[in-house]
């Protein structure tokens, strides 16, 4: 997976019978804009007359952003996120163990917290 690609999450069938606006239900029923229904489904034209019946159809996915493995995100370094890959961190008093990335552990504070 490469910077800009296309991730997709989930996909659902198009119904027996497409119509005009097919591609505009799609989109509003997944609470999608349509324009990214288009991004996450290239191969559909634009006026939606190539969707076929009974198809699978991709409806949430991302767009792979800019990652740092080293954690550090946010504007203050030019970075769009955070690689999720844990780090083993020793202590001088314990063996080895498998810390959280930085932002699973902030996400978790705040739930604590309740935050969120």
């Amino acid at each position: 997976m490469s910077v800009g690609d296309v991730v997709f999450r989930a996909f659902d069938e198009s119904d027996e019978e497409v119509s005009d606006g097919i591609c505009k239900d799609i989109a509003d029923f997944y609470w999608i804009d349509v324009d990214f229904f288009f991004i996450l489904n290239p191969g559909l034209e634009r006026d939606c007359s190539n969707i076929q019946s009974n198809t699978e159809y991709c409806t949430d996915g991302w767009i792979e952003p800019v990652r740092d493995p080293d954690g550090l995100c946010g504007h203050l370094f030019r970075r769009a996120s955070i690689m999720e890959t844990p780090s083993t961190v020793p202590t001088a008093n314990t063996a080895p163990r498998t810390e959280q990335p930085a932002a699973r552990r902030l996400m978790g504070g705040l739930l604590q917290l309740g935050g969120l």
